[in-house]
């Protein structure tokens, strides 16, 4: 399992969104998914049906404490009006996973 970094307030207007940075917090991959749900006020089955999975998806994973691919996080962490990122503790660039992104192969 690994650990994220995820801010914990986000605040939208109508225009724009504008993410303020209140306090980072550290925790594990399926409590950040549940902090995100909880926070974007959206249902399980509303977030698995915007990223185009079936209804019960999103919630038999947290039920099952199963750990999401990154690929997938960043797709949840979208619905949910989040994005994920990778930032390098030397302060090097942000790296941005781009969960609408699929691949084939």
């Amino acid at each position: 399992m690994f650990s994220i970094s995820i801010n914990k307030a986000q605040l939208f207007t109508s225009c724009a969104t504008i993410c303020l940075a209140l306090e980072v917090i550290k925790m594990d991959t399926l409590q950040a998914v549940r902090e995100m749900l909880a926070a974007s006020g959206l249902t399980p089955y509303r977030v698995a049906v915007k990223i185009g999975r079936h209804s019960s998806y999103v919630s038999q994973m947290v039920r099952r404490g199963s750990v999401p691919s990154a690929d997938l996080l960043a797709e949840i962490a979208g619905a949910c009006g989040y994005r994920l990122e990778l930032v390098p503790d030397d302060g090097g660039d942000v790296l941005t996973i781009d969960g609408g992104a699929s691949s084939s192969g």
